[in-house]
């Protein structure tokens, strides 16, 4: 079975209309890894990351089971898992139109955003961490009143699932529970007044629409940041590029591959260094290990093993350009 098949497969079984943003991606020991291209075949996949084991893709089940089997990320090694996850970005108000006209595809993002804001992607504060664990509490169980904070506490596994680890240990636990308990509250009596009480309506309904109302505020908190909606890669600038750019500008940087363009963040602090816009670039060359963009002047080369993964995100976002300017004509 070749990747484009399944996941159209996955599309289906999750009932989404709108799927092409979303790619499978292979996730290693060493946490995420690269993305599966529409055209390769997922026993080579497998037999490639499993040489000791030729026979690892006998363990997969029938077509139907297998898409389960990938989504739910069971492990076919002790090292193999798949992800189903968005890959391309649209601009926020055609992505705001197209959530808004398919929630399953709102919710199935939030879980990727979880993962994201658990790896420390997106720079949020304090209470912004703490926001995105009550809306995670509020998705698995639903929201909570003043009167029922005595009864409830906030799990380990909702704290876990929206704050990095090197965050984590900076305050004591139960400070964050305290907090996020009262962040729980609020956001239970905003989403009520959002949607009502529905008393007289049909209950699993509208806990559908609260859920999705949570899923949006969670959307919300990090649309706006930076690094919101653009595939991140770690990578090293080459030195005849390094001369056309400020003195002291570091060699080793995050390349972030967005629908506006190429955008260059410090590694560490994540600041916005430069930004290199969809238009200007002419053509795109790789080879194994080395990306270049050609501009109108400058070249722009990058040392990176995810060459192949960089310039297929970067074209179709180029290809999107060039159709939105032949619109425009």
């Amino acid at each position: 079975m070749r990747v484009s098949e399944l996941c159209f497969q996955i599309a289906l079984e999750l009932g989404l209309t709108t799927f092409l943003d979303y790619r499978l991606f292979l996730v290693g020991a060493e946490g995420y890894g690269r993305m599966l291209f529409d055209d390769e075949i997922l026993d080579e996949v497998m037999e490639q990351h499993n040489p000791l084991n030729p026979n690892v893709s006998k363990k997969i089940p029938k077509l139907m089971d297998r898409i389960s089997y990938f989504f739910n990320k069971n492990e076919i090694s002790k090292d193999l898992n798949f992800i189903y996850r968005k890959a391309v970005f649209l601009g926020t108000e055609d992505e705001k139109n197209v959530n808004g006209q398919e929630p399953k595809r709102l919710h199935l993002f939030v879980s990727q955003l979880f993962l994201d804001i658990a790896r420390g992607v997106f720079l949020l504060d304090y209470g912004q961490y703490q926001l995105a664990v009550a809306i995670s509490a509020y998705l698995r169980i639903g929201g909570i009143e003043e009167k029922d904070k005595r009864y409830i506490n906030v799990k380990d596994e909702d704290i876990q699932k929206a704050v990095p680890r090197h965050l984590l240990v900076t305050k004591p636990l139960e400070d964050w529970r305290q907090g996020i308990q009262e962040r729980w509250i609020k956001l239970t009596k905003e989403i009520n007044e959002l949607v009502g009480t529905g008393n007289d309506g049909n209950q699993g309904d509208l806990e559908f629409i609260r859920k999705t109302a949570a899923a949006n505020m969670l959307y919300s908190l990090v649309v706006s940041n930076p690094l919101y909606g653009c595939m991140i890669y770690l990578v090293q600038i080459a030195e005849e590029t390094l001369k056309h750019l400020k003195p002291g500008f570091p060699i080793t940087v995050f390349l972030a591959v967005k629908e506006s363009g190429l955008h260059l963040f410090n590694s560490t602090t994540k600041e916005l260094l430069k930004t290199i816009g969809i238009g200007y670039i002419k053509s795109v060359y790789i080879n194994h290990k080395t990306i270049h963009f050609r501009g109108e002047d400058i070249v722009y080369k990058f040392s990176t093993h995810s060459s192949l993964e960089i310039a297929t995100i970067f074209e179709l976002y180029q290809g999107l350009f060039r159709f939105h300017i032949k619109q425009a004509m």
